[in-house]
């Protein structure tokens, strides 16, 4: 069950289930759920990154692990029995997603001069979106 603490009525409704889970002696799994990336963040992140993989010949997966191993290991790295390992960009939430998507646009363009519009710039989106698909 979800409940947003931040509403009083589901305030109280998670109060009230966690005490009669500890009349049970139930055991529960307590976690934070943060704020998971949208769709339009997701799609646009496809979009950069196919476009800009383009143009440095690599497909849309090997875009996905040269950012997770040059742009921004530090978001995606962790090691486990002394494996270097990435996780997915599927476990980003919202701010996440923001950051990643900035530094993706900034470095395109500090590295390669390969400008990615940004998320309001409608036009040159559907663009690049026309390019990706004739490429493609």
């Amino acid at each position: 069950m979800r409940f947003k603490l931040s509403n009083p009525l589901q305030s109280r409704q998670a109060t009230t289930r966690l005490a009669h889970l500890i009349t049970k002696g139930a055991v529960v799994d307590i976690t934070e759920k943060k704020n998971q990336r949208t769709y339009s963040q997701n799609s646009y992140l496809h979009l950069i990154l196919t476009a800009w993989g383009n143009e440095l010949g690599y497909d849309l997966d090997e875009m996905k692990q040269v950012v997770k191993m040059q742009l921004l290991p530090s978001m995606f790295q962790y090691k486990k029995r002394g494996l270097t390992l990435y996780k997915s960009t599927a476990s980003l939430d919202t701010k996440q997603m923001t950051t990643l998507i900035d530094k993706i646009r900034l470095t395109a363009q500090e590295s390669t001069g390969f400008y990615i519009p940004a998320p309001n710039e409608h036009e040159m989106l559907q663009s690049l979106q026309n390019e990706v698909e004739r490429f493609g």
